[in-house]
Formats: C-alpha cells, sequence, structure tokens
C-alpha cells in the first residue's frame, strides 16, 4: 500500500545523530528512503539495525548530496508528497505540522531549508542537481514555493556554519574546493551579492564555478529570490495550529540593503504576523545578519560564537 507521505535523505559519516534523526522524522505511515554515500564510521551498520523498526528503504551509492538526494527522491513512491531532511539534524513536531498543512492546502510549502511537494513537481522541473553544496537553495529556487512557514523545525548538530569547518569532517582541501565552487553555481550569486557580503571564498570560486557553469533560476540570484519571496509568502504560525514560541526566520544584508527601509521593512513584517516581543540577533557574519527568534531557547547553537548583539523588537 502506498502511503501519502516519503521523507528522504542522504547521509556520510553521521552515526552520532542517525538514530536519533530517524526517530524524530519517523511516523508509521512514512516513507523513509535514505542513500549512504558508503560511510566509514558505522553510519551504514547503524542503518542496518534501524531498517526494520523504522521501515527504512536503504541503499548505498557513491554521489553528492544533490545526487543523492535525487536517487532517494527517485524512489520515493509516484504520486506522493516529499521532502527531505538531513540525518545530522533532531527535527521538532513543528515539521510535521508544516507537513500536514501542505496535505491540508495542496500548497508547495518552504519551511527551515526544505520545501514540502509532490515528488513529481521536483522531478518534472529536472530533479536535483549532481552539488555538495548549494543544492538545496538551487532546487527551491528552480521548483518555487507557494508558502513559507517562518518556524523553527530541528535542532541542528552543533558545528559552525563556516565550509571549511562543516566540510573538513569530510575531506581535506580537495573538498573544500569542490564544494565552494559548488556553492557558486548553485547559488548562482550575483556580482553585488559577492560585494555585500565581502565573500573571498565566492569571489576567489567566481570564475571557475562560472567556466563550470552556473544554474540560475532567477533574479538577480537565487537566495536572493527565495528571500524576497519568503517574505512575500510569509504566514502566521496560527494558521498552521503551531505555538508562536517556534517563531524564527532569519534575514540577509543582502536583503537589507535592496529594499528600501530594509531592516525596518523586515521588522514590520514579524510584527506583524507575531504577537509580543521578538528577539533579534545581530551576527558576525553577513550572510546571515540578523535572526529572530520569539524565544531565545531554540537559537542554534552553531550562531552563538558570531553573535555581536541583541535586541529586543516590541510590538
Amino acid at each position: 500500500m502506498t502511503t501519502n507521505i516519503c521523507i528522504y535523505g542522504t547521509v556520510f559519516n553521521n552515526v552520532s545523530t542517525v538514530e536519533e534523526s530517524i526517530k524524530s522524522i519517523w511516523r508509521p505511515e512514512f516513507e523513509i528512503v535514505i542513500i549512504d554515500n558508503y560511510s566509514t564510521d558505522g553510519t551504514w551498520e547503524k542503518l542496518l539495525e534501524l531498517k526494520k523498526d523504522y521501515n527504512l528503504r536503504i541503499y548505498r551509492y557513491r554521489c553528492s548530496r544533490g545526487l543523492g538526494r535525487y536517487i532517494a527522491l527517485y524512489k520515493c513512491s509516484e504520486k506522493t508528497t516529499t521532502t527531505w531532511f538531513d540525518l545530522d539534524t533532531i527535527y521538532m513536531p513543528t515539521f510535521h505540522k508544516a507537513i500536514e498543512y501542505a496535505l491540508e492546502t495542496g500548497s508547495t510549502v518552504h519551511v527551515g531549508s526544505v520545501i514540502i511537494t509532490r515528488r513529481e513537481s521536483i522531478l518534472n522541473k529536472g530533479g536535483w542537481k549532481d552539488l555538495n553544496y548549494g543544492e538545496d537553495v538551487e532546487l527551491i529556487s528552480r521548483v518555487g514555493f507557494d508558502v513559507y512557514i517562518p518556524v523553527v523545525i530541528g535542532i541542528n548538530e552543533s558545528i559552525l556554519p563556516y565550509i571549511n569547518v562543516r566540510e573538513k569532517r569530510y575531506g581535506g582541501l580537495k573538498r573544500i574546493v569542490k564544494v565552494s565552487m559548488d556553492l557558486v553555481r548553485g547559488n548562482a550569486f550575483s556580482i553585488s551579492r559577492i560585494l555585500i557580503n565581502r565573500s573571498k571564498r565566492a569571489a576567489l570560486s567566481y570564475m571557475p564555478a562560472k567556466l563550470l557553469g552556473f544554474y540560475k533560476n532567477r533574479d538577480p540570484d537565487n537566495p536572493t529570490w527565495i528571500e524576497l519571496r519568503s517574505l512575500a509568502r510569509i504566514i502566521p504560525l496560527k494558521d498552521v495550529d503551531i505555538d508562536e514560541e517556534f517563531f524564527h526566520m532569519k534575514t540577509t544584508l543582502t536583503l537589507i540593503k535592496m529594499i528600501k527601509e530594509g531592516e525596518k521593512y523586515v521588522d514590520d513584517i514579524v510584527l506583524r504576523i507575531v504577537s509580543g516581543d521578538v528577539y533579534k540577533f545581530y551576527l558576525k557574519t553577513r550572510e546571515f545578519r540578523i535572526l529572530y527568534y520569539k524565544n531565545p531557547k531554540y537559537l542554534e547553537k552553531t550562531y552563538l560564537p558570531l553573535i555581536e548583539r541583541i535586541m529586543i523588537l516590541k510590538k
């Protein structure tokens, strides 16, 4: 019997989190499809242990994140509503609320760093690109979405959000160079975004990435389009039957600079859809400049060393 929901993912060397991650997204009626990129730390063996209890469909392929997700999506049953998950993340009930909303409304929903949509909606638009970084931004910008839900959906493994820190788990300099170019290709960064963020890595990777080919789906670039679309399609959490304490969104320096009174504009949207006060965390990083949280206990620990100052946005 075919289920209505398929959640899929790809994994490499996450044995310490894989079980809790699967437990957090599991429902008895869900399909769960996982592609393991020949892990060497016991992740595959752990998946074999969990396979029966969680009705997993697991496979091994040599693949990038993007290619692994493409294979996993393809192996989901036809006509299912799908979304992906990261096996270094422990998911919260808000994730399931977003899935329920997508099913009830028939909408393509953007929440966290995923979209929830029909399997064929992605496959008919070419599936995932063979990228190790930027693959999610590329896909979301190409497929698009109807609704943005500004909410915390999971707690990530505590690793600083810098490529060289995150990726050193998987390889050396060659790996970091590859993902740097993939990031630029998948995001199709505009020159103005690179200049605003003063990203040396993106600037150095720009020409090699352009020679390999950008995946530009939107103007002025893929991530900026997603940010603008999210502001235009944002809905209050009460519409999804989610407690406001889980409210979270972020804005970049690029967005703030390209919109008139950019920070105030975003603040006004936050105040319109959330009751009461909201915490604002200003970061040292320019890519994610301001984080908004209703309840600071849900602040991602990865960002703690990057906080410059904190304000309270008052109603």
